[in-house]
């Protein structure tokens, strides 16, 4: 029965432990990526075929920056910004002022995933429209507003 007893005492003094260690890091690992840099925001992937675009323009890489830094500062989760600009009064100066023919953009909130905002964007018939849409340019950019949440904006463009 003591044998018993020193061996539960064990099992107890190895589980507090190991509750204690995770707690730990449980607390810790958020403010240590902070601190890092690991969470914030940046470009995770650029695609522009081989055309010639003019410098003079703006390209659609800053119009998914603007995007992002609105909903990073604000969180109004919106095609329209928070300033009451809609889709079509942002991409003005891209398609009517600009040198795309054509924009397109997908939004995401949630974990950051990249290969769930796209699996999200492929189930929806509007998002799969424009992920499938053929395009010269493609800019995604990501940005974290929480521990492992993300804002993904993907915009995609036809220049003319």
């Amino acid at each position: 029965m003591k044998k018993l007893r020193k061996m539960n005492q064990k099992i107890d003094r190895i589980f507090i432990g190991f509750a204690i260690i995770a707690l730990i890091f449980c607390v810790t690992f958020p403010i240590l990526a902070r601190l890092s840099g690991q969470i914030g925001k940046g470009i995770s992937t650029v695609f522009v075929k081989d055309t010639t675009r003019s410098e003079d323009f703006k390209s659609i890489k800053e119009l998914a920056q603007s995007k992002l830094d609105d909903l990073l500062a604000t969180g109004y989760w919106e095609h329209t910004n928070s300033n009451g600009c809609d889709y079509d009064c942002r991409t003005k100066e891209y398609t009517e002022n600009g040198q795309y023919s054509w924009v397109g953009e997908n939004l995401y909130r949630g974990i950051c995933s990249e290969e769930n905002a796209y699996r999200l964007w492929e189930l929806s018939s509007t998002h799969k429209a424009i992920l499938d849409h053929e395009s010269d340019e493609e800019v995604l950019v990501s940005g974290s507003y929480g521990n492992n949440l993300c804002y993904y904006v993907l915009e995609k463009g036809v220049l003319k």
